[in-house]
């Protein structure tokens, strides 16, 4: 009966023309309207869609006495309508035609009901309630012109709405809209207007979630910004105890991303005076003051702060009214707990902290952040008490396994905050490990793996991007250990497991810029308009890749946030055509095999207990245990190398330059015998074959094995003469790649060039004989030398100098003229001074001409697309110097950022060369150059190999140079 009704109503509103409203005006069709009313379901969105125009209707049609309860009933339908339905009906173009004013005033008249809703949402959260406030704020927002005097607080209202469901679902698209929505809210809003106090705290509100969400310190700053404001406004005691509450969760968020001990303070100040507004939310306030109380225990240790957030949850818990305030009150009080344990040893903390844990998770029934984090926590306290032991044999078993589950759930949860599902996954894997599970411990640790691309996403600043993933140092290295250890695969299965986790834990970030740098020629051939808007939203994107990005590089209106969703959007549409499926996306093992066929790639691990390399060749991959490459031997000789060359550059004494020297030398041997020695005996590697060809080998370091010159590693005190030398240099030319895909992508490029019409060699040097804001200008004697000769490898070389009067200089090289001359140029060299930065190394820097202004960083070449690049030579000091904190295994430096923005084959340094030195490099290199970029690295090989032979106690002259890429 109700499809007939409904056709009957819609076949009604469908005839109404003009001023004739007769169609509804008969008395079978009232008849028929009661009868629909009776038989319809709440939420049947279509039928009160219908059934509210067919009143309304009616009401424009009666007499004005007789139009009032007809305009009840049609707002009746109508809220239950905009409560239950998100989609547009499909019904007579969604109106029946009735003019643009009179839906404005339909949802007008139904804006109190839309308040009334968001009232119950934020008094009790629940997911349909979230649904149907924003379904009908949607609509309420759409049918306000920009003129109404009310717009600017519906849209602040409806940013409320979506952030309770962000705060409910974790569905990030939500705080991004609340976001915009609370931007365009406040610049709406005049500022002596009385609601403005609301309407900044709900944006800075939004900003908080969604710092907390991403990590990104520029919300987390504007936040506090406008709470702080918002706070100092005139409002009533409810809106400031929220405000202050807000401002007190941004406080103690940004002391904990910068440390300063005032925002703490303010922050407890803060939570205190919200709490002591009392009103409804007074428990989640409580727990609030909580939670600073804690984060200034964890920072000054002063036991009192810790048992008043105790006594401040205990309230807390005593006065929660509902399921949400009682839970995170419970969960924070579990944590607590657990901490007086850690301290003060009394199991009973321990026991509470549990019986807290599990009263918070059967409040938070539904998934979501709230959820996530209960599990994650609740998992610790009961890991702690499987640990500490006792007679209890069956309880202790119980505790383990209620610990793994909660581990499980919560890096399951598609809509928790990355890095918790991370930490999850990264626990539960060590729980399992423990528990002599290696397969299951192989898992999670991939799940974890898998999961490192979300924690970085590129909507965050490098900055941010860059202190996310220091957070889990040696994970996919550790992912590849237990890969391999799994006793479930065979070894060839293991192996190129364990080569897929490497691929795609390490190396994160350039993987995320290759994604976006692949070849768009068949692209552009098949689908133009789609390879355009890839570009434009690349392109704005990459010009937002520094750390001091002008956001005015950004189309109106968008920061960062926007092009990173349109770039992942329009990725999608392109992956969705045929024969694009596989567009940016990792190559597959079979790929990755297929570029042994020049030389065998070898992916080096190190372990806890020992380390392996990975030998890919065309047959396949197969691993090879190397038991001295542990993680603590490694570390210990990346300090000793580092100990060693201070000494050798500036040791006061002849002995103490002697000693360094010697210890280099005792580091190249380790090296060998730990890694490079037993990898070339596997493959087979003895030397130049006897037509005297060199073989190649292509090392992908990673980590700490990274921060050593493995391409220098041997036995060079070896006599010359002797047969299968103990040194890489005598058996193979090598090479070194921050990832296989990388090494993929320069050949790709080279190929593209061998495409293209032949044309003469085109140079660009860059010679900084002096260096403004150096000491002593920072003079390099032989620069200008080492510029004149490199000059003669081109037919048309461009010269960047500081050097006063040079006839053939262009101008001095400042970051923006580099830059634009690297454009169309095959060969760059730099001849400068360079700064390497151990635990940021993306702010390592050339320093040109305006480096104080202007520093030419990694970042400096993420707008670059170099098509006809061939060969860069860094002839500076540190510029394939990696991290040596939780970011060694991204392989950023400047020889990396050279190979991204185009160039396949780069000559880079690990650490402080002589000038002298430099220059001879220099010459000799280019000499066996011969004007082809594609013998670089057998040119690089044979003079180093020369160097080495004239001064082999002296390494920290000649390991330092290698070559990077194809």
């Amino acid at each position: 009966m109700r499809d007939q009704l409904l056709a009957a109503l819609d076949a009604r509103l469908s005839r109404i023309a003009g001023e004739d409203f007769t169609p509804v005006l008969e008395p079978e069709a009232v008849a028929e309207a009661r009868r629909l009313a009776d038989v319809l379901d709440a939420d049947d969105g279509l039928g009160h869609f219908v059934l509210g125009w067919f009143h309304w209707a009616r009401t424009l049609a009666l007499p004005s006495e007789q139009a009032p309860p007809e305009a009840e009933a049609a707002l009746a339908a109508f809220a239950t309508y905009f409560r239950y339905v998100e989609g547009e009906p499909d019904a007579a173009n969604g109106t029946y035609g009735m003019p643009a004013e009179l839906v404005a005033a339909v949802v007008d008249a139904a804006a109190p009901r839309a308040v009334r809703l968001a009232e119950e949402l934020a008094a009790e959260p629940e997911p349909v309630l979230a649904h149907a406030a924003v379904a009908l704020w949607l609509r309420v927002i759409a049918a306000t012109p920009p003129e109404h005097p009310a717009r600017a607080a519906r849209l602040s209202t409806l940013a409320a709405v979506l952030r309770e469901r962000f705060q409910l679902l974790g569905d990030w698209p939500d705080i991004e809209a609340a976001v915009e929505l609370g931007r365009d809210a406040v610049a709406d809003t005049p500022r002596d207007a009385p609601h403005r106090s609301a309407v900044l705290s709900t944006l800075g509100a939004a900003l908080l979630d969604r710092s907390g969400h991403f990590g990104a310190a520029d919300d987390l700053s504007e936040a506090v910004t406008l709470l702080s404001e918002a706070a100092g406004a005139d409002a009533d005691a409810r809106q400031t105890a929220a405000t202050l509450a807000n401002l007190g969760g941004a406080l103690r968020r940004r002391f904990l991303a910068a440390g300063d001990p005032a925002d703490l303070d303010a922050a407890v100040d803060a939570w205190a005076e919200a709490a002591a507004l009392g009103g409804e939310r007074q428990p989640a306030r409580l727990v609030g003051l909580a939670n600073a109380l804690l984060t200034r225990h964890g920072h000054r240790g002063d036991p009192a702060d810790l048992d008043a957030a105790i006594g401040w949850l205990a309230g807390a818990v005593e006065r929660a009214g509902d399921d949400r305030a009682f839970a995170h009150a419970f969960a924070t009080l579990g944590i607590a707990r657990h901490t007086r344990f850690e301290e003060r040893g009394d199991p009973a903390d321990l026991d509470d902290a549990i019986d807290a844990g599990r009263a918070a998770l059967a409040a938070t029934p539904e998934p979501g952040p709230a959820r996530a984090s209960h599990l994650l926590h609740h998992g610790l306290a009961l890991r702690a008490r499987h640990r500490l032991g006792g007679p209890d044999e069956a309880r202790a078993a119980a505790d383990a396994a209620e610990g793994a589950s909660a581990w499980q759930e919560a890096h399951a949860m598609a809509s928790a905050p990355a890095g918790l599902r991370v930490e999850a996954a990264a626990r539960l894997s060590h729980l399992h490990e423990e528990e002599g599970e290696i397969g299951r411990a192989a898992d999670a640790a991939e799940a974890a793996v898998s999961l490192l691309p979300l924690v970085s996403p590129r909507r965050l600043r490098p900055a941010e991007q860059r202190s996310a993933l220091g957070r889990y140092p040696g994970l996919a290295s550790r992912a590849a250990e237990l890969a391999l250890a799994d006793p479930r695969h065979a070894p060839p299965a293991r192996a190129e497991r364990a080569l897929r986790l490497l691929e795609a834990g390490r190396a994160v970030l350039l993987g995320q810029a290759l994604e976006t740098r692949d070849d768009l020629a068949e692209l552009r051939v098949h689908h133009p308009e789609l390879a355009e808007r890839f570009v434009t939203w690349r392109d704005w994107l990459d010009r937002a890749d520094t750390d001091a990005a002008d956001t005015d590089a950004l189309p109106a209106g968008a920061d960062r946030a926007r092009p990173a969703r349109e770039v992942a959007r329009v990725l999608a549409e392109i992956r969705a055509r045929p024969g694009f499926e596989a567009f940016g996306r990792p190559p597959t093992v079979e790929e990755l095999r297929g570029q042994a066929h020049e030389g065998p790639i070898v992916v080096l691990t190190c372990g806890e207990r020992a380390g392996h390399a990975l030998l890919l060749t065309p047959e396949g991959v197969r691993a090879l245990e190397l038991p001295a490459l542990t993680a603590p031997l490694t570390a210990r000789r990346v300090d000793a190398l580092r100990h060693a060359l201070r000494l050798a550059r500036s040791g006061r004494l002849r002995a103490q330059r002697l000693r360094g020297q010697a210890t280099v030398n005792a580091v190249l041997e380790w090296l060998w015998d730990a890694a490079a020695g037993p990898v070339l005996d596997a493959l087979g590697i003895a030397g130049p074959g006897a037509d005297g060809s060199w073989p190649r080998v292509w090392w992908v370091p990673g980590g700490l094995v990274g921060l050593l010159p493995l391409h220098a590693a041997g036995h060079h005190s070896d006599p010359a003469e002797a047969p299968n030398r103990r040194t890489v240099m005598d058996r193979a030319i090598p090479s070194t790649v921050p990832s296989v895909r990388a090494l993929r992508r320069a050949r790709e490029h080279l190929a593209r060039l061998a495409e293209r019409p032949a044309e003469p060699a085109r140079g660009l040097v860059i010679a900084m004989p002096t260096t403004p804001g150096l000491p002593g200008g920072g003079r390099l004697r032989h620069a200008a030398a080492e510029a004149d000769l490199v000059a003669q490898q081109a037919a048309e070389t461009v010269l960047l100098t500081t050097q006063d009067g040079h006839p053939n200089a262009a101008g001095a090289p400042t970051a923006d003229r580099v830059l634009a001359a690297l454009a169309d140029r095959s060969l760059a060299h730099f001849a400068c001074h360079a700064e390497g930065q151990d635990t940021d190394p993306a702010r390592g820097r050339l320093l040109l001409a305006d480096h104080a202004e202007r520093p030419f960083t990694v970042g400096t070449l993420a707008t670059a697309r170099l098509e006809r690049a061939e060969l860069a030579y860094l002839s500076a000091c540190h510029t394939a110097a990696g991290a040596t904190n939780g970011l060694a295994d991204e392989s950023l430096h400047l020889t990396s950022a050279f190979q991204l923005a185009g160039f396949p084959r780069v000559i880079g340094t690990l650490w402080e060369v002589d000038d002298r030195i430099a220059l001879d490099i220099a010459e000799s290199f280019y000499a066996r150059l011969a004007t082809t970029p594609a013998h670089a690295p057998a040119a690089l090989h044979a003079t180093i190999r020369t160097l080495r032979d004239a001064y082999p106690n002296l390494p920290t002259l000649w390991a330092a140079h290698l070559h990077a890429g194809a």
